[in-house]
């Protein structure tokens, strides 16, 4: 009864942390959306991004997300410290809460590299092509990897992510 459903609630609060980078990386589908060098068809991520943005309802979180500036930041913080600092907190919600960050960390160097240095709007159609290449692998990468992670915690299974998992579980 009681105790079955605050396990199912605390192993799903162990998935609200891969919303992160599920975020970060929504901005990559959306973008290799546009960025398609293909004239016919639908590029490969449209379907997914399509997917998570309507049918999980995503949109609205992910303007918020972007609106949001400073703020993030805010709650960001807040989620740490409620999430993966608090010792009251089960191991393994501290354990995904805190590889949950530490991948959406790994997301911003990629996201820094494709936006801020090689600028997709402003290259050439060869750069372009290889960024649409890019940012489709990351993208599917990245989803498949939340989702294998939020199947572990739902599971309540140990995983082991190279250097995440090492530098969650410190």
């Amino acid at each position: 009864g009681a105790l079955l459903d605050r396990m199912l609630l605390l192993r799903l609060g162990a998935c609200v942390g891969y919303l992160l980078p599920l975020l970060n990386v929504l901005d990559f589908g959306e973008i290799s959306v546009s960025l398609s060098p293909y004239p016919l068809g639908v590029p490969a991520s449209q379907p997914v991004v399509d997917f998570m943005q309507n049918t999980l309802k995503m949109r609205f979180l992910y303007n918020a997300y972007l609106k949001s500036g400073y703020y993030f930041l805010i709650i960001w913080f807040l989620f740490i410290q409620l999430a993966v600092r608090n010792k009251a907190a089960p191991y393994y919600v501290r354990f995904h809460s805190s590889q949950a960050i530490l991948i959406s960390m790994l997301m911003s160097v990629p996201q820094q590299v494709f936006f801020a240095v090689l600028n997709p709007w402003e290259s050439g159609l060869p750069v372009q092509k290889l960024m649409y290449h890019a940012m489709v692998s990351i993208f599917f990468f990245v989803v498949a990897l939340v989702t294998y992670c939020c199947l572990c915690a739902v599971r309540k299974r140990p995983m082991q992510l190279p250097l995440v998992s090492e530098a969650a579980a410190m």
